[in-house]
C-alpha cells in the first residue's frame, strides 16, 4: 500500500518531542528556550512541530543544558518515588481487602483450635 499526499522526511529538522527526548530534559525547559531563542519552525511529515536538527547540538552545549538535566533527573526520582508510594498504598489496599474477605481472625481461631 503506498500512502500519497505525504510530505517528504527532512534530515534538517528534528521533531521537538525528540529533540526533547533527545536531550533527557523536560519539556517546559526545551519550550523555555524555544521560546527565548524564537528558532525557524515548521512541521515534519507525521505533523509534529519541529525545529533546525542545529537546536540539538546548540541546547546539550550550552551552560543551562547541566542544570536543566539535574532538574530532571530530580523530577524523574521524585516521580518514581510518588509511583512507588501509590502503588505500595494500592497493594496495602489490595491486602487488606483479601484479609477482609477470608476474615483472617476466624481462620487463626480455628487454626489455633487444632
Amino acid at each position: 500500500m503506498t500512502r500519497t499526499n505525504h510530505k517528504p522526511v527532512d534530515n534538517k529538522y528534528i521533531a521537538v518531542e525528540e529533540l526533547i527526548s533527545r536531550l533527557s530534559l523536560s519539556e517546559v525547559d526545551v519550550y523555555h528556550w524555544l521560546n527565548r531563542d524564537k528558532p525557524k519552525t515548521r512541521e515534519d511529515h507525521r505533523g509534529r512541530l519541529s525545529v533546525s536538527i542545529e537546536l540539538l547540538e546548540k541546547y546539550s552545549a550550552c551552560d543551562e543544558y547541566m542544570e536543566a538535566f539535574k532538574r530532571a533527573l530530580v523530577a524523574e526520582r521524585l516521580s518514581r518515588e510518588a509511583d512507588d508510594l501509590q502503588t505500595t498504598l494500592q497493594l496495602k489496599n489490595e491486602r487488606s481487602k483479601f484479609l477482609d474477605i477470608y476474615d483472617v481472625s476466624s481462620v487463626r481461631l480455628k487454626v489455633e483450635q487444632i
